[in-house]
Order: C-alpha cells, then sequence, then structure tokens
C-alpha cells in the first residue's frame, strides 16, 4: 500500500483506517503462510527463498516486501495460556506471534520495522536489528508514542492518495509447501520452549536508586545476577550491549556483566552470616564496577585487541 505519493501527499486518518479495513474484509486464511518461513533457521530460510524467486510472481512480491517502509501484522487473537496476564500474551504476540496456531504466519521477521496491531487492541513493534542497533528504534517509538498522545494525526486532512491497498501474491509448489510445513513444526518448538512472564515492579524505580548514587542499569545488572546465581549455584554468563554510535559507523560493543564484583555480590546476599551493611557495600561494589566496565567498552581502545591477538596465539 502506498502510504505516500509521488508528491509526498499523506493520506489521512480515515483514509488509512478505510485502507486497512479494506485489508481486513479481503484477508484469508491460508493453509501455507509464507511468512512462517521467516522464522526459519537461516539456512532453510535460504533455501527456501532461492526456491520462491524461481517463479516471477513470487519474486515480485519478496521485492516489495524487501523496499516496504515498514510491515503492518493485524493480527488474530493469540492463543491463550493459563496464568498469562495480557502483557504477558502481548510479550509473546510480539516476539513470536504464538507459533503456526496463532500468528507467526502472520509475521515478516526479515523486516526492519514491522508494527503489530492485535484483536484486543493491542499495538507493539517485532523488529530485526542488522541494519539498525535498538537506540535509533527507541528515539522512534518515544516519538510515535507522543505523537499519538498529541492527537496531531486526527488533524491530517484527505488528500487525493487514496492508498488503495494491492494483495501480494504467491504461487506455491509442492516444495515450498513441504519449507512450510517444516518451518510451522520449527516454530512451535522455539515457541515451546520459551518462557515469557511480564509484570510491574512498582516498590520502587530508577528515581531511588539513583538517589543512592547509584547507575540504574547496572543495578538491575546485578538483580539480574543475584537471580540467576540463587536459581544455578553458579555465576550467569550474561551479555549487555553498549553503544559506540560517537564513532563513524559505530554501533555496539558488548558489556560483559558477570565479573569478580558481581559474584562477591551474589554470595554475599545469600550468606546468612552477612550484615546488611555488608551486603549494602557488596551492592555498591559490583555496581560501580559494572558502571566503570560499561563506560570502558565504549571508549576507543579496540587497539588493544589488536596488539593482545598475536600474544595470545600463535599467529604470524
Amino acid at each position: 500500500m502506498e502510504v505516500v505519493d509521488s508528491y509526498g501527499n499523506w493520506p489521512s486518518l480515515s483514509q488509512l483506517k478505510s485502507a486497512l479495513e479494506v485489508i481486513l474484509q479481503e484477508s484469508e486464511e491460508y493453509e501455507n503462510p509464507i511468512g512462517v518461513l521467516t522464522t526459519e533457521h537461516r539456512d532453510n530460510w535460504h533455501k527456501a527463498y532461492t526456491e520462491l524467486n524461481k517463479d516471477p510472481q513470487n519474486a515480485r512480491s519478496l521485492k516489495e516486501l524487501a523496499s516496504a517502509l515498514f510491515l503492518v501484522a493485524l493480527d488474530n487473537p493469540m492463543p491463550k495460556c493459563s496464568g498469562d496476564n495480557w502483557r504477558s500474551t502481548a510479550s509473546k504476540q510480539f516476539i513470536h506471534g504464538g507459533g503456526s496456531r496463532g500468528n507467526s504466519g502472520n509475521r515478516w521477521f526479515d523486516k526492519t520495522l514491522q508494527f503489530v496491531i492485535g484483536e484486543d487492541g493491542t499495538v507493539g513493534l517485532t523488529y530485526e536489528h542488522s541494519p539498525s542497533e535498538g537506540q535509533p528504534i527507541a528515539v522512534m517509538t518515544d516519538f510515535l508514542t507522543e505523537y499519538i498522545k498529541s492527537d496531531q494525526a486526527y488533524n491530517l486532512p484527505d488528500t487525493k492518495n487514496d492508498c488503495y491497498p494491492e494483495k501480494l501474491n504467491f504461487n506455491i509448489n509442492e516444495t515450498i509447501a513441504n519449507y512450510i510445513h517444516s518451518a510451522n513444526v520449527n516454530v512451535d518448538k522455539l515457541v515451546d520452549n520459551l518462557d515469557m512472564a511480564s509484570f510491574q515492579f512498582k516498590c520502587f524505580g530508577k528515581n531511588f536508586v539513583k538517589l543512592h548514587q547509584l547507575s540504574p542499569d547496572s543495578f538491575v545488572q546485578m538483580a539480574i545476577q543475584l537471580a540467576f546465581y540463587r536459581i544455578h549455584r553458579v555465576p550467569g554468563a550474561q551479555y549487555e550491549s553498549a553503544s559506540t554510535r560517537k564513532f563513524i559507523h559505530g554501533r555496539t560493543e558488548t558489556i560483559r556483566s558477570c565479573s569478580i564484583e558481581s559474584v562477591q555480590f551474589a554470595k554475599t546476599m545469600l550468606d546468612t552470616g552477612k550484615t546488611v551493611a555488608d551486603k549494602v557495600a557488596a551492592l555498591k561494589e559490583a555496581v560501580i564496577k559494572h558502571k566503570e566496565y560499561a563506560q570502558q567498552v565504549s571508549r576507543p581502545s579496540i587497539y588493544t585487541l589488536f596488539l593482545e591477538y598475536p600474544l595470545r596465539f600463535d599467529v604470524c
């Protein structure tokens, strides 16, 4: 659907609403949903993609999907799980769609921006980050949220841009149908292997942490370290992204949240012989160390890696 015409005209909210209603009315339930192929392992998806591209009609449809600014997924109701609140259901809807019995076939996971709209009014974003890390997407999401709150969209005038939707057709041969069947089986395994629960912690927030001159991010990372250690009694090899956008073409670097200090903090918290003062001191030490390491990761120190590499490995 063309949402911006050659003259730069945007459709009004009522025009967009009418176009989306047409899509809903004309949509069909497909036995072989193409979108589920994008949930596959990249090797399997590559084989299916190559097979799809052999058909000219399929190739045109794939090109349209790849060149679109973003995608909008209008979902069916999600499968209900006992004990799930609406936040947990929404989280599952956005991360995987609920499997073959849900909306996983109503996705194109290769797309960087994919807005998901649930039948209950739930709205979220499914995001593929190869072209962009999370920070620009977060800024965009904040802008959209504020834009929606402002009701500015209601002031867009009707234009000559009717933005009528055009159906993208795919021809499914037996080979593609088999790939789709395998994708359905595999995505259900992924969904069944993921436990996800969303909840709100209301005891305190970032301002309380800042009040004690601690980094909220580092504080949360140490909470995760403690939770993992309390369950498994071993440290958790935890990954966190650090931004390197201050450098040309910079994107992210890895923060390893597990440290000597984080392990000592976890052990201190679980030691019944330690006082509250001991535990507070261990927390502060671990948080400060994590913040220092996070800052080091974002600095221009990559040269140390190249200097150390020949010394650590037998490389000429």
